[in-house]
């Protein structure tokens, strides 16, 4: 049979009614910081949904009389949402980072990630019931490791620094932070038969190195990586001609250790002015090597 609402002041019916949405205003924020989802399409949410058909399956006999009966109005599982969606989607907001990739064929893609943070470790939420569900009963998480593309270095930055600035005919502008990326690559852990688990590993675009995501949106960036060539080229002859003198002269040394207590010890001397003539030479090819530099 049909539960009717027990008639009550109006005045009552909205303190019920605010203080339904305020619980569930809480609920619904606590549900969305638990499952690390952006819309509100976990199966927890999705569970909480069905229970208005089922209330209303059950009050209207339908399609089988189970003589149930639910002391609850229909008419305040309105409020009850209504307050779940809003701390859902408003309250329990969980913060998001965009990545752009470049794919080489003329793409570029920008995606939403949800990383969250336990202990010392980053993890990645997909947004996928399959993947929460692992989560929630299995304790299977999804670990993020990441670097920089120029060098070895495997220190996970998730911090966006740079501003993606798009402008539509008849929309507002859209301005978002975020990161590029040179590849975004999801691996599967071997797991010994259980459940699959996987790791992501992001390697960032970094200006110190041609990457394909520098190539793309810098038009110095060859230009700068020429410089430091250059740059390079000049330390590695520098350091030959240091290394050839600092031989020379330590050979005059020991040459001077054996020669200058024996006859003959003009020897040394010739060594020694060899040296000095190989300074000189070695300075003027450092200044030739600058001059270029600077032209």
């Amino acid at each position: 049979m049909y539960s009717e609402a027990i008639e009550t002041d109006p005045i009552v019916e909205i303190v019920i009614a605010v203080v339904i949405m305020a619980i569930t205003v809480m609920v619904g924020g606590y549900v969305q910081k638990v499952t690390h989802f952006l819309y509100p399409i976990d199966f927890i949410t999705i569970l909480a949904c069905l229970t208005v058909p089922v209330q209303l399956c059950i009050d209207y006999n339908w399609p089988l009389d189970l003589g149930l009966y639910i002391p609850w109005d229909m008419w305040w599982n309105i409020p009850a949402l209504v307050g779940y969606f809003v701390g859902y989607i408003v309250s329990g907001r969980t913060k998001y980072v965009m990545i752009r990739t470049f794919t080489g064929q003329k793409i570029s893609t920008a995606q939403a990630y949800v990383f969250y943070e336990e202990g010392e470790h980053t993890y990645l939420q997909e947004q996928k019931n399959r993947e929460l569900l692992k989560r929630l009963l299995f304790g299977i998480k999804h670990e993020v490791a990441g670097g920089k593309s120029d060098t070895s270095s495997y220190d996970l930055d998730l911090e966006a620094d740079w501003t993606d600035i798009v402008k539509y005919p008849l929309f507002p502008e859209f301005n978002r932070k975020m990161i590029y990326a040179d590849t975004v690559e999801k691996y599967e852990v071997d797991t010994d038969g259980r459940m699959k688990e996987y790791i992501t590993f992001i390697s960032r675009a970094s200006g110190s190195m041609v990457s394909r995501t520098d190539l793309i949106r810098d038009f110095r960036a060859l230009e700068n990586a020429n410089k430091q060539i250059i740059d390079y080229q000049n330390k590695i002859f520098r350091l030959q001609q240091s290394y050839n003198t600092r031989l020379t002269k330590y050979l005059s040394q020991v040459l001077m250790s054996f020669v200058s207590v024996q006859p003959g010890a003009h020897l040394f001397r010739t060594v020694k002015q060899m040296m000095a003539k190989k300074e000189e030479e070695d300075k003027k090819n450092a200044e030739v090597v600058s001059n270029g530099k600077n032209d």
